[in-house]
């Protein structure tokens, strides 16, 4: 695991989003490699939660998941709900789900690392077979988060080997 300085400056979002920075921002790897899904997630007409995107980051033996109001893409900052931990399962799935909780189709699927640094919410790097992004998830009030998107600068990007 190794350091990676990013002395880019940027903004994301129409807000002070917490990824805006003008300084040299230092990011450690702080997990190993894991996995990452998104899934496009169509629910039923009577569902509580419309049709949203499903963000889910290997965490062990589960999946950190997260329902995104829009189709993540970089330079977006994206409401979002906290939901409760999946089953690795998931990395997998696509299809219909039990109990009429609607269908999944897999938009994206690839490799993740958890990076650290000063401040708060969680920094993850996401690398799928088209693309590589670092992602900010930040707790806005109760399970609400907002997802920062961002794409790396030229040469920032540490090298994952081939994503799937």
């Amino acid at each position: 695991m190794g350091d990676l300085a990013l002395a880019t400056d940027y903004t994301i979002g129409t807000s002070d989003f917490l990824l805006h920075n003008s300084l040299s921002l230092s990011l450690k790897r702080v997990s190993t490699m894991s996995e990452f899904v998104i899934l496009f997630h169509r629910t039923q007409e009577s569902a509580e939660r419309p049709d949203h995107w499903d963000l889910m980051i290997q965490d062990g033996d589960h999946l950190m998941t997260w329902a995104l109001e829009i189709l993540p893409q970089p330079g977006c900052v994206i409401p979002a709900v906290r939901l409760a931990d999946h089953r690795l399962a998931y990395l997998e799935y696509q299809g219909v789900l039990s109990g009429d909780r609607g269908e999944v189709t897999r938009w994206a699927k690839g490799k993740s690392f958890r990076l650290v640094e000063e401040g708060p919410g969680q920094v993850f790097q996401l690398a799928g077979s088209d693309f590589d992004w670092l992602v900010r998830i930040t707790e806005c009030e109760g399970r609400r988060v907002s997802v920062g998107i961002e794409t790396w600068g030229e040469g920032q990007s540490p090298e994952l080997g081939k994503p799937v």
